[in-house]
Parts: C-alpha cells; structure tokens; sequence
C-alpha cells in the first residue's frame, strides 16, 4: 500500500469516527483498539485500576502528555469498571508537542490540538463534565494556583507520558503533596532511552533525584517500555 493512499484511508477512517453517532463511534473505537491497534498499556492500566481499587484509595486520574488520548480513553473505562464514581480526569498537555529536545526525541514530536483530543475522546465516550484539561507548558501550569482552582488534593493514579527529564522533574514536584498511601504512579517511557540509561535520561532520571522516590514500591515492570509504583510511607504498600 502506498503511502499516499494509507493517509487517504486513515483520513476517511477519521472522519467516518467523527461523524458518526456517539455510540457507534464508541463502539467502532472500542473494535479498533481490540482488533486492529491494540495498545500495549491495557494490561498495566487495568493493574494500576484493580490496585488503587483494593488498597481503596480516593482520588483524581492525572495525565501528563496526553497526546490524540488513547490512555486517557483506557482511564476513563476503567474508571467505570472499577467504580470510580467520583474520580476527575485531568489531561495535563501543552497540545504543541514536546517542548524541547532529548536524544533522539525531538521537539514538537506527538503534537495534537486541543480540539481534536476533545474530539477523539468525546466520541470514545469519556465523561467531559468529568474531563479537565490543562493546557500550557508545564512552567506556566504546575503550581499551586492550578490546584486551587481546580479543587486538586488528591492523586489516585498519575500517568506520565512526558517522556522529558525536565518535564518530569516538573511534574513529580506537582504531585508531591498530592501523592498519599495508594496513589499508583506510571512511567509510560521509563526505558524509551535504552535499559541501561534508565537513570541517566529522561523519566527515570527525574525519579532517581526525585527526594520522594523511597516511598515508591514497584507495582510492575515491563521491559522495554513502563514501570508502574506504588507511593507509600509504610513499609507494606499493600497495606
């Protein structure tokens, strides 16, 4: 297949999603990512789920690079299936692409307007009264302000996907006094550098000086992608 005509169909394929009715859409998403574009994180998202359900734990769903939505779609069903009633949805993104350049990502890259993530998820069927989003450079929106103007104080899951060192570092000082006993934490791109330099770049060297990381005890690996933890002051993170 060429090229020229795989971009036709999977803009057709696009506009045949946004235009269809909302349940159909849903329905169509729901097939394609089951049989068609299956992601990778399903397994480790519905870990992170079924976790912060057994330990109880109350709170926000936080996402830091949200891209075209796919993890945040994840989020949100599973939302549903474990019974999180009350559990908000922060798309955290500054929806221009990666802000700076770290080895071979490149700035710009996973760049997504506000307006077609709005679309994408929309039509997924996330709750949008539930969903919201803030947009900027983490610089100008991780602060205090942003927490008291969104009622923010807890972190029942954190996912990030920002790839960047200083990003990252960014966000871990953000959720510092969000984090409690329960709140699972995810490194979408803890090995995106390589096994070797976890530590030296990118997400896994922001948490190597993160002065909280003690209290993070591993939920899961999986090699060549994610490390999911668990924050805990108590020794037992199950507990």
């Amino acid at each position: 297949m060429s090229m020229k005509l795989a971009a036709t169909l999977k803009h057709l394929l696009w506009q045949t999603y946004f235009h269809c009715p909302r349940p159909l859409a849903k329905f169509l998403y729901s097939l394609g990512r089951s049989a068609f574009i299956a992601d990778g994180r399903d397994p480790y998202f519905q870990q992170a789920f079924e976790k912060a359900s057994l330990l109880g734990i109350q709170g926000d769903y936080l996402e830091f690079g949200v891209y075209k939505g796919d993890s945040f779609i994840t989020a949100s069903n599973l939302a549903k299936r474990y019974k999180f009633g009350n559990m908000r949805f922060f798309a955290f993104d500054c929806f221009d692409g990666v802000p700076d350049s770290e080895d071979w990502v490149k700035k710009g890259a996973y760049a997504c307007s506000e307006e077609l993530f709005k679309k994408i998820i929309l039509q997924a069927g996330v709750d949008m009264n539930r969903t919201v989003i803030v947009k900027g450079l983490y610089n100008d929106t991780l602060n205090e302000a942003a927490k008291t103007k969104h009622h923010l104080s807890k972190a029942a899951i954190v996912h990030i996907d920002c790839d960047l060192y200083l990003s990252t570092r960014k966000v871990l000082k953000f959720i510092e006094s969000l984090c409690e006993d329960g709140t699972v934490i995810i490194f979408d791109d803890w090995y995106i550098y390589g096994r070797n330099n976890v530590f030296a770049m990118g997400e896994g060297k922001a948490f190597s000086e993160w002065h909280l990381r003690q209290y993070c005890h591993e939920l899961f690996d999986f090699p060549g992608r994610s490390k999911g933890f668990v924050f805990s002051r108590r020794r037992n993170a199950n507990s």
